[in-house]
């Protein structure tokens, strides 16, 4: 009886201790499977995390880069505007120094028939062209003029573009070139013909043409005293220097063709 309970009693405690045991080894698992997702869990999240970092910066870097574009573009397009505009504000200055410091010029000229056989008629340049020169025969007589050299006012620093003439009046020489001295076309205007009475000695030269130049508003600009009284004293061309134009002529005492001695020639201002 004793031997059986004895038995009984260590069987229970062999099964107790077998229950403690597969109890041990079940908590053990259970830690090892919790462990295990713990660990994965905070593996998965540590990847998101890591992904979600990377689409971060990528995104940021994205962001930054076109943000470089669009500062660069801008600085670019604001360079481009500042250049274009400084370029049409050197352009307007260009433009106006060029207007400002235009001198006026010659073209178009061509040698024109001065009929001085003709009595109590003007002798012209043709439209808007003004003399240049003269040229004469062997005859010493006013009806030894021939031709007229007559050029027209351009402005020099504009492509030669063609000027027309203004203010056209006649100058009364009716005394004045009847003897020495200066016969001259009024203010900044220009010898454009002469006008012939009815007789072969220069002072039957009784009128000038003269005419100012269309947009010359500082008129002229020097003026000198070209010498014809060697070259109108014989056959051939009397002209003045190139771009001036006529103001004056100069006469000496004797009534013969070769006693225009002188031209007063002047550049001016295209402005």
């Amino acid at each position: 009886m004793q031997r059986e309970h004895e038995r009984i009693v260590a069987k229970n405690q062999r099964d107790e201790q077998l229950l403690k045991e597969k109890s041990r080894a079940a908590e053990a698992e259970e830690k090892k499977r919790s462990e295990l997702s713990r660990k994965k869990a905070a593996e998965d999240i540590e990847k998101k995390n890591k992904d979600h970092a990377e689409v971060l910066n990528k995104a940021t870097a994205q962001a930054e880069q076109a943000t470089k574009k669009a500062e660069s573009t801008a600085k670019e397009n604001n360079q481009k505007a500042e250049a274009t505009e400084k370029k049409a504000e050197q352009d307007k200055k260009n433009e106006e120094t060029q207007k400002k410091n235009a001198v006026g010029e010659w073209c178009d000229c061509s040698s024109n028939r001065a009929n001085f056989q003709s009595y109590s008629t003007w002798i012209q340049c043709p439209g808007d062209y003004l003399i240049t020169g003269m040229w004469r025969d062997y005859t010493n007589y006013l009806h030894g003029l021939y031709y007229y050299q007559c050029c027209r006012p351009c402005r020099a620093n504009n492509n030669n573009q063609r000027l027309g003439l203004t203010n056209c009046q006649s100058a009364n020489w009716w005394s004045s070139f009847d003897s020495q001295g200066w016969s001259s076309c009024p203010g900044s205007t220009y010898l454009q013909g002469l006008w012939k009475n009815s007789c072969d000695w220069i002072y039957c030269i009784e009128l000038a043409y003269c005419c100012g130049i269309s947009g010359s508003n500082r008129g002229q600009k020097d003026c000198s005293d070209k010498d014809w009284s060697s070259s109108l004293d014989n056959y051939g061309w009397s002209t003045i220097d190139k771009g001036h134009f006529i103001s004056a002529l100069y006469r000496s005492n004797n009534h013969y063709l070769s006693n225009i001695e002188y031209a007063r020639q002047c550049t001016w201002w295209a402005t």
